[in-house]
């Protein structure tokens, strides 16, 4: 008699519970120096800190990638001599990262901008910004354009707005900032506009107001359906039409542990676990998979270099029940998923008896396979969710 080898999945009726270990887990440590007020950029499974100020009070030049796949850190390659800075602008675009401005400690500003080739590495010099040296600004993305905004130098926080053409690789100025200006603020873009929030506007002001920016018209207005409050040196991640913002400093001078979801289709802020050891600022932060990354910062007068996750909150969507159709079931090595489109790109996940994930799958197509095969036979739970929402299906 032949044996057959079943695996079992067990679906859940949407008004059941279903419990993820959402929680904050420490990883390896960094392995520079501790600092803060680095910069970071993500290309694919890689996550690159580096730069900022030492607990030697240095600037440093240094950089280092987080492994997504190995969940380990390794060497990269350092900026070149000379550019030691911090409150640098960090980003990726199109597969390449990218450092500009900051300042060297010494308070000298820098405007020069490098991109990063992970291929072989290195490090390219690009066109400066073609004004002052600056540091602490924001920034956002739309097409092929970016968009520096802000910063601090010796003449004070700044409200000029620099465009950047990709594809042309030449600076322009647009209009400024109908305040005084912004320094480590919150800047994100969605849909065709750019938005910027928090921040300084002087020495002594904060910015309460978030605005949007029309590249357009090159306009600024007030967008009275999101309020981010008064603060600064916060954390940020977008995930598609999520942006997930962790830590910083109020206008007391006290640091936070909070960490927040903003769905950008509806504008609302959903307070997520928040943070379970050392309130910090100055932190770098990224996604990987559904997980989300904090590394390096400051608690206190302390500086670090401890990296920390926790897992299955980078959900940028709701799947319904009726989008997503699972069979056959009970099955023995192959499971099929038919999906509405809207569903590609977010993640199925299959858990143990005890909770555990033991397969996270990222939807690639409106009909995908899943190979089981290395599972040993037993009960699982598939589970599909958005963090406050969980969506389930009826066994």
């Amino acid at each position: 008699m032949s044996y057959m080898r079943l695996i079992f999945v067990i679906f859940f009726s949407q008004f059941a519970t279903v419990s993820f270990a959402q929680f904050w887990q420490q990883l390896p440590d960094f392995p520079g120096n501790p600092r803060d007020d680095a910069a970071g950029f993500s290309i694919d499974d890689k996550h690159y800190c580096g730069t900022g100020r030492d607990d030697g009070f240095s600037c440093t030049r240094n950089f280092y990638r987080f492994n997504g796949t190995t969940q380990n850190w390794e060497s990269s390659t350092p900026l070149p001599d000379g550019e030691s800075r911090q409150y640098a602008t960090g980003f990726a675009h199109n597969g390449l990262g990218y450092i500009l401005c900051g300042d060297d400690c010494n308070g000298n500003y820098f405007s020069s901008f490098w991109s990063f080739n992970p291929v072989n590495e290195q490090w390219s010099s690009l066109p400066a910004l073609p004004s002052a040296g600056r540091a602490g600004c924001v920034h956002f993305i739309l097409g092929d354009f970016l968009y520096l905004i802000g910063g601090k130098n010796n003449s004070g926080i700044l409200h000029e707005v620099w465009q950047y053409s990709f594809i042309t690789q030449t600076w322009q100025e647009k209009n400024n900032l109908p305040i005084p200006g912004i320094w480590r603020g919150i800047a994100f873009s969605f849909g065709n506009a750019g938005y910027i929030a928090a921040g300084k506007t002087t020495a002594t002001s904060w910015n309460s107001e978030t605005w949007k920016y029309d590249p357009i018209l090159d306009e600024w207005s007030i967008f009275q359906a999101l309020s981010l409050g008064e603060r600064s040196y916060v954390g940020s991640v977008q995930k598609d039409s999520c942006l997930y913002l962790f830590g910083g400093l109020d206008p007391n001078g006290q640091s936070l542990t909070s960490f927040e979801k903003i769905n950008l289709n509806l504008f609302n802020i959903e307070y997520l676990p928040d943070f379970n050891s050392n309130p910090r600022k100055g932190s770098v932060c990224f996604s990987h998979e559904g997980d989300f990354y904090v590394c390096t910062g400051i608690a206190g007068n302390i500086r670090l270099k401890e990296t920390w996750k926790i897992e299955d909150v980078m959900y940028s969507k709701l799947i319904e029940e009726q989008m997503v159709q699972i069979f056959p079931i009970p099955t023995s090595d192959e499971l099929f998923l038919k999906v509405d489109p809207l569903c590609i790109g977010e993640y199925i996940y299959l858990m143990d008896a005890r909770g555990s994930v033991v397969f996270k799958h990222r939807i690639q197509t409106n009909q995908d396979k899943l190979s089981l095969s290395h599972l040993p036979k037993g009960h699982y739970r598939i589970v599909y969710q958005n963090y406050s929402k969980p969506i389930v299906v009826g066994d």
